[in-house]
């Protein structure tokens, strides 16, 4: 009987790391058809650009959002760098 139930307990074992392995899977592909992959960049950058002020200054928490913005995926990042009105104002600070 020990056999029999250590033979089952390895077979629950098993089938749950391979249940995980598709959930994962299906978390992935769920992520993957998601309506904002479909977003063509330049749309994209448009939202971005208009999140903030035109007073974005590179030490504030604006400019942090924007990094981190690109950082949640490639086709943010993308959107990001593509978005030129974030970037296009530079502050330097001066300090004694």
């Amino acid at each position: 009987i020990q056999r029999e139930v250590d033979t089952v307990t390895g077979r629950i074992s098993f089938l749950r790391a391979e249940l995980e392995g598709l959930e994962d899977r299906l978390r992935r592909h769920r992520a993957a058809l998601s309506p904002v992959r479909r977003v063509p960049l330049e749309i994209l950058a448009e939202i971005f650009s208009n999140l903030f002020t035109d007073d974005l200054d590179f030490h504030s928490d604006d400019r942090d959002v924007v990094l981190q913005l690109g950082q949640v995926c490639r086709s943010w990042r993308q959107a990001t760098l593509a978005s030129h009105r974030l970037w296009a104002k530079v502050s330097v600070v001066y300090q004694e």
